[in-house]
């Protein structure tokens, strides 16, 4: 446990959190905005996590495979995760997203990638040479990094706590 710990420690001492003021500036009330999400894998499941807390912020968030994934258009914020920066399917929503006028923003660990070279905004985490499986590291790293963003937001939008709780389902 402590090598994994240490492992997303450096990731987190390499990189750049200036980036992701970009990022909050998306979040303001007197807009509205759609708020959705590209991602596979495990990749997928850190975005879905944080779409799902934008819900309980109070945006109107929605992760792709949603039955009621709306219509992207100027409105639309779409959020992409890839640390390779080449999933396929990524790669055709980017660009469907793009054409319909959404803003863009990438997550990925490769700069030179396919999708950067689509996307308006590139959040960019470095790499490291890690222990673990294939890209975990990089899942856990955003997972983290989301939630990150997410405390980013109460504070710069000064948040009720209640509303967000409020916002929790109840039915699990």
């Amino acid at each position: 446990m402590n090598n994994i710990i240490e492992e997303l420690r450096s990731v987190a001492n390499q990189f750049d959190f200036s980036q992701l003021e970009i990022v909050t500036d998306l979040f303001d009330r007197s807009d509205s905005k759609k708020f959705v999400g590209f991602a596979a894998g495990r990749m997928g499941f850190s975005l879905k996590a944080f779409m799902m807390r934008l819900n309980h912020l109070g945006y109107e968030s929605y992760m792709i495979g949603d039955t009621n994934f709306p219509r992207l258009d100027s409105s639309s914020i779409v959020f992409i995760s890839s640390s390779s920066g080449e999933t396929e399917s990524n790669i055709l929503y980017a660009k469907q997203a793009v054409q319909c006028g959404a803003k863009t923003v990438l997550f990925t660990s490769n700069e030179n990638s396919t999708l950067a070279g689509i996307c308006e905004v590139i959040i960019l985490y470095p790499t490291i040479d890690s222990n673990q499986l294939m890209k975990t590291v990089y899942e856990q790293f955003t997972f983290l990094l989301f939630d990150y963003i997410s405390s980013q937001i109460v504070e710069k939008q000064n948040l009720d706590l209640n509303l967000i709780e409020n916002n929790h389902s109840i039915s699990e």
